[in-house]
């Protein structure tokens, strides 16, 4: 049987990055830059209550500059972005009755989706609280993904897809310790899981703290790399279900993908794709255990 078996990513890569950023400022406009220039990919979390209405001008002196929904289209629709929901008006969806968290959940997807014309799966809690009870809201309005405040300062994979905590904040003081180590760290034979960075913010706290060269000194030293998947939390999502879903036989020879998409593994040190509803018959030495 085979022993050791690890889910890679396109292209066959270990690592993976993602940025979840919250609440629509003007300000993702100058990260959304930046991502670009230096290929990152991320999701923004919005809260449809709170943009302004078609033809208005921005408020004077307002510090967060919500946009339009058509501004919010045009910026948010650039390739390597995405919306998520993030509450109609940014509550704190634990000191809610049940029905009026659904309420603020769906109204705000229905308006994305609406607005964007694709599903809209994903969440960032509001002031990142939430409960048990919560959780059983977003499961009812099939909410696929939600996003904590809690960071982990480490790279494993979200046990729960619906407390999913992030490695960290851009503010974090252990920022560009946890970036080295994510590209430096090396595997070994007892642990060649894969690996995500997920980073989480809002936009106008660089304004605020005046710190625009950290998430350009972060950008440019993780963009780029061959080795990095680059994704948004729907894409790792979508991915890492598809890869949980193949089919293996018995002896772990053959694996079928039902899925879509193509999907990455390595068996015994050994690289495989299975492409979108195909199989693969692993050779009789990849049943051998892996001793290296």
């Amino acid at each position: 049987m085979n022993r050791n078996i690890f889910m890679r990513f396109p292209g066959g890569r270990q690592k993976a990055l993602t940025l979840s950023y919250d609440d629509g400022s003007f300000q993702d406009e100058r990260l959304i830059g930046l991502m670009q220039k230096y290929g990152l990919r991320g999701t923004f979390n919005l809260n449809t209550g709170r943009l302004r209405e078609e033809g208005s001008e921005p408020i004077k002196d307002d510090f967060f500059g919500m946009p339009t929904p058509l501004e919010a289209l045009k910026r948010y629709s650039k390739d390597g972005l995405e919306v998520a929901t993030h509450g109609v008006n940014h509550p704190y969806l634990d000191k809610l009755p049940a029905h009026m968290a659904a309420a603020e959940v769906l109204e705000d997807r229905a308006y994305l989706e609406t607005l964007f014309e694709r599903p809209v799966t994903g969440h960032a809690y509001p002031y990142g609280t939430y409960s048990a009870a919560v959780m059983e809201v977003l499961k009812t309005c099939q909410i696929s993904y939600a996003r904590t405040v809690r960071s982990t300062h480490s790279f494993t994979l979200p046990e729960n897809w619906l407390e999913w905590n992030p490695t960290c904040h851009h503010n974090d003081e252990t920022l560009f310790a946890l970036a080295d180590e994510f590209l430096t760290k090396l595997d070994t034979p007892f642990d060649r899981s894969p690996e995500l960075f997920y980073l989480w913010g809002h936009s106008f706290e660089f304004d605020r703290d005046g710190n625009w060269h950290v998430i350009e000194a972060f950008a440019e030293k993780m963009g780029g790399r061959p080795s990095v998947w680059y994704c948004t939390n729907s894409e790792f999502y979508g991915y890492v279900r598809a890869f949980e879903g193949l089919v293996w036989s018995v002896d772990g020879r053959f694996v079928r993908n039902q899925s879509c998409m193509d999907v990455y593994l390595e068996a015994n040190r050994n690289l495989y794709c299975v492409q979108a509803g195909s199989g693969v018959l692993l050779p009789v030495e990849m049943l051998q255990e892996d001793t290296q």
